[in-house]
């Protein structure tokens, strides 16, 4: 017990405050453009003198019509951060080159002015509406995030959804309805807000992205008409279908200056999502459409890694440490580890899901059990410590407390989640104390597995302590999304492996060498018998993960290879060949052909997002819906319906891009949805032509306006088509290969037939890589006129 009592003798010390701080005097000094008189300039911070990042809270104090100061007082050591607005997130600061600024960071030594020259600010209002324009929508632009700029009316009426509404005695509210910021007349569980924007003509006609984040039920309109329903309302919460949405959709501007986004808004359950820390309303985000498709496709790929290294390795190494207590019950440690595995990958499953997953129930659900997965982690954590003790030692009977703690808190925190965390942190804090002090056996510096475990228990406690600090707001997170702890887990979940490895391999040469010790009672037959064993039990488990391997891997293949065409077909006036090479066993890439009875002949090729069973099962679909569809439509009108379909299909996360192609003796029609250009080479022109169409991937939006092109054929030129995998290639030196140098690559060949073309093309992508592994599948199909 005496490490206990200087463990809180150490926390009562470290939490008294000194006495006799030091303050210094930040006076803060903004030079700006004149502004009219109803506007201020706001600075928001990191304290509360800096209105804790409230952006209309506190305001400077206008010295002339282009200076604002306002001294304010900080303890000496302390860093500042803080941004600049009108009054409003829509209004920060621009630097010179009109992009967001990071925050201003100061730390706090001495009496300082701070002088802040402002170029412009991000948005303005006139008349109560947000000014748009082109200039705001560009690829370089922010997005427009509009959580502070909504009117509000309690209550239900199809006429609010109205352009010509007047909502001027509406409330203004923060639309994500936090706790401390609920509308002054109250929500009860359904309303409508309304926010309202003077479009400049150089946005007239044109479409932008835009994404609402909720927990609750919404009917969107825009200028009156309705654009999508996310989730479903109901009469009186009944029937209500909350759902959190995660996918970008986008309007259209019409030809008017004055135009409203209306939402039917609905959350029956919006005490309980306060209760436990959520903001029950939504938040609205506008977006160039070219970003919106670039942060969904990021989405998919971070939400991919996230789950392969944080859920899926520990998953895998918690079923190993299982088999291996199956095998071994004598080592109860791998027991009590496979289940320390097993909750760090709920853990981090349940974060993956609380991200990406729609339905709100099973987000709080995760929420709930997030907390708890970190207590169970640690807990088995500290049981397997203990289970590793030499024989000699007794097991402390405390463990018992510490399990019925756990299940105590865990119940705690699922019935009446939001209100245990500072009872989990010292929880989790006393546990890593313990499971330390476990490990006070391995003192010896020779012990090869003592350091092992030491350094990954350093590791994690390094990164959980980091973890209270940023959760405290005492420092920055480094990665996005705030959380780090993830990184001393999955270290001590790799140093607790080796180590269990290591230990292991220890007791067999130990038991080698007790059989040298006893080699007249037999040691041969002992010897050979050891052997034999070892021998069985890693062919049992090399025959378990084989045996799964080759089905998955063989049922996957049989049906890529059951996707893709048996023969290209002949057409006299045309040289068609194709290549595909997968980064994984079964890729995302597809192709295929139709040729009609008159003639035409029709070509996709398509890349579904991912690798493995997912992307065929999309590709599957796509398959099926182009035998079904591709002779009585054009491409564009294929891509809308397929488009739709797999979006009806409610495949979470799945899209996939493709390239139409309808091809007769004189003339091809060309649509793209999210594929790289089709490269053209005119041979009346003898130069390579780019046709670039820019479209959203299949399933990704509902009703999004794709476009097509036609190219006139003439003998000698040639079609060239091709996945990203390919341009996206890198270089040992990270350099990116680019459409620039395909388009060389193809010019210099098309001497040569389509086949060599390819050849050209595949042999220039292996010396670029020089050795780098393929990342991506890699497919091209070049068609040649005669």
């Amino acid at each position: 017990m005496k490490y206990l009592l200087i463990l809180l003798s150490i926390l009562i010390f470290a939490g008294c405050d000194k006495d006799g701080r030091e303050f210094y005097t930040i006076n803060v000094k903004v030079i700006t453009k004149p502004l009219p008189e109803n506007v201020r300039v706001y600075i928001t911070g990191n304290d509360k003198e800096l209105g804790d990042w409230n952006p209309g809270r506190v305001y400077l104090l206008r010295k002339s019509d282009t200076e604002w100061s306002s001294s304010f007082s900080f303890p000496a050591g302390k860093t500042i951060e803080f941004k600049l607005t009108n009054g409003s997130w829509l209004t920060e600061a621009l630097d010179s080159k009109g992009n967001i600024p990071p925050n201003f960071v100061h730390k706090v030594t001495a009496d300082t002015t701070l002088t802040i020259s402002v170029p412009a600010w991000n948005a303005s209002f006139a008349d109560g509406k947000l000014l748009v324009s082109a200039r705001d929508f560009t690829e370089n632009s922010p997005a427009i995030r509009t959580f502070d700029a909504w009117r509000y009316k309690k209550g239900d009426s199809p006429e609010y959804a109205l352009n010509s509404y007047d909502d001027s005695g509406w409330e203004k509210v923060l639309s994500f309805m936090p706790a401390d910021k609920m509308p002054p007349s109250g929500f009860d569980g359904i309303g409508w807000f309304r926010f309202s924007m003077r479009v400049d003509s150089s946005l007239w006609g044109k479409s932008v992205a835009f994404n609402i984040n909720q927990l609750g039920a919404s009917e969107i309109y825009f200028n009156g008409e309705f654009i999508d329903a996310i989730g479903t309302i109901g009469e009186n919460g009944k029937m209500e279908k909350p759902s959190q949405n995660i996918d970008w959709r986008f309007i259209t501007f019409s030809h008017a200056p004055d135009q409203v986004m209306a939402i039917r808004y609905a959350n029956s359950n919006w005490p309980e999502q306060q209760s436990i820390g959520f903001s029950p309303g939504f938040g609205v985000i506008f977006s160039n459409l070219n970003n919106a498709l670039s942060n969904t496709k990021d989405i998919v790929h971070s939400s991919f890694n996230t789950q392969l290294i944080f859920a899926l390795i520990p998953l895998v190494l918690g079923v190993i440490h299982l088999l291996l207590f199956i095998f071994f019950p004598k080592f109860r440690q791998n027991l009590f580890y496979s289940f320390c595995l097993f909750s760090f990958a709920m853990l981090s499953y349940g974060n993956i899901q609380r991200q990406f997953n729609t339905d709100v129930a099973s987000i709080t659900f995760w929420f709930k059990m997030v907390p708890i997965s970190s207590l169970l982690a640690l807990l088995f954590g500290l049981f397997t410590a203990f289970s590793m003790r030499r024989p000699a030692e007794r097991q402390p009977k405390r463990r018992w407390i510490y399990a019925a703690v756990v299940a105590v808190l865990s119940l705690v925190t699922y019935f009446v989640p939001g209100k245990t965390y500072f009872f989990i942190y010292a929880l989790l804090g006393l546990l890593t104390f313990e499971m330390i002090l476990s490990f006070r056996g391995f003192k010896k510096m020779q012990d090869k597995g003592g350091l092992i475990i030491l350094a990954g228990f350093a590791f994690l406690v390094f990164f959980v302590s980091y973890q209270m600090l940023i959760d405290l707001e005492i420092v920055k997170s480094p990665v996005s999304g705030g959380v780090v702890f993830y990184y001393g887990i999955l270290g001590f979940v790799v140093a607790k492996s080796i180590y269990l490895s290591y230990s292991f391999a220890r007791t067999n040469k130990d038991l080698e060498k007790q059989l040298v010790m006893v080699k007249d009672l037999n040691e041969q037959a002992l010897h050979n018998e050891r052997i034999a064993t070892e021998k069985e039990f890693e062919k049992r488990l090399l025959e378990i993960d084989n045996n799964r391997k080759t089905k998955e891997l063989d049922d996957a293949r049989k049906i890529q290879i059951s996707m893709l065409p048996d023969k290209i077909p002949v057409v006299d006036y045309l040289d068609i060949s194709v290549y595909m090479k997968t980064a994984s066993e079964v890729g995302g890439d597809y192709y295929d052909f139709d040729l009609a009875d008159d003639g035409t002949l029709s070509v996709v090729i398509g890349d579904a997002t991912g690798h493995g069973a997912k992307a065929g099962i999309l590709v599957a679909a796509t398959k099926s819906l182009f035998k079904y569809a591709i002779r009585e439509l054009g491409p564009l009108e294929v891509l809308k319906k397929f488009s739709l379909t797999i979006k009806s299909m409610k495949l979470p996360k799945l899209f996939i891009g493709l390239s139409v192609l309808k091809i007769t003796d004189k003339k091809v029609i060309y649509a793209n949805a999210g594929m790289p250009p089709l490269l053209w080479y005119n041979a009346s022109k003898n130069e390579v032509e780019v046709v670039l169409l820019r479209g959203m991937p299949l399933g990704s939006v509902a009703n999004f306006p794709y476009s097509q092109s036609e190219i006139n054929l003439s003998k000698g030129d040639i079609i060239l088509l091709m996945s990203d995998g390919f341009i996206e290639t890198f270089n040992d030196r990270d350099e990116f290969l680019g459409i620039e140098k395909a388009k060389k690559v193809f010019m210099d060949n098309t001497h040569l037939s389509s086949a060599e073309i390819i050849s050209k093309l595949v042999n220039f992508g292996i010396e670029w890589s020089n050795g780098k592994k393929q990342s991506d599948d890699i497919t091209f199909l070049a068609i040649k006129h005669r």
